[in-house]
């Protein structure tokens, strides 16, 4: 096993840049808020940020871009209604099993619907617990309006300094998955040593 060559094929592989960019724009707000001694609210833009980097896959800019401005949209509005709805557990356990209905049912539109689901419903379960009241409600979703809008700028941001880097890492991704198969085929006709 060359060890190098794996190695450089880590670092220059599509994970390791998805994990960076994810990691940063998560952690980023986060560390900022903390330093003026906000942790709270950096810790609510940093689930916006989580939030909105699940539906932001490999694919067409356009995909990618429409699947972030829905999850931020979706997402901000659940955080509104989960706000206003969790203090009474009858308009809450409506909520729920509405949420939960229309955001596995919007699978059928494909993996990133789906992901945008997924993060509608992390966002009304990490909203359930914590009782905001009146404008507090408001101003806990627009923290996580404003962490979504971070992470698709930075995602964005850095898919335009190197637009075709994700296209190129899933293509050699591909060609390696490929050399691997073939490398496996190719040893069924192999002669067997007796």
């Amino acid at each position: 096993m060359d060890y190098l060559k794996e190695y450089k094929s880590f670092i220059n592989s599509h994970y390791l840049s998805e994990g960076v960019r994810i990691t940063v724009g998560v952690v980023l707000p986060a560390v900022i808020f903390n330093h003026f001694n906000l942790l709270a609210i950096g810790v609510v833009v940093s689930l916006g940020a989580l939030s909105v980097s699940i539906p932001d896959n490999p694919g067409p800019i356009q995909h990618r871009k429409n699947g972030m401005i829905a999850c931020i949209i979706i997402n901000t509005l659940i955080a509104i209604l989960t706000g206003f709805a969790a203090p009474h557990p009858f308009m809450l356990g409506l909520l729920i099993l509405l949420a939960c209905f229309v955001f596995s049912m919007i699978g059928v539109f494909g993996t990133r619907a789906n992901s945008v689901g997924v993060s509608a419903l992390l966002i009304m379960v990490l909203n359930i617990d914590r009782y905001h009241h009146g404008w507090d409600v408001l101003i806990n979703a627009a923290y996580i309006f404003a962490g979504g809008i971070w992470y698709m700028l930075l995602s964005l941001l850095l898919y335009s300094f190197r637009p075709y880097k994700l296209a190129q890492q899933a293509l050699g991704d591909c060609i390696i998955a490929t050399a691997d198969y073939l490398r496996i085929r190719a040893s069924f006709y192999e002669r067997s040593r007796l």
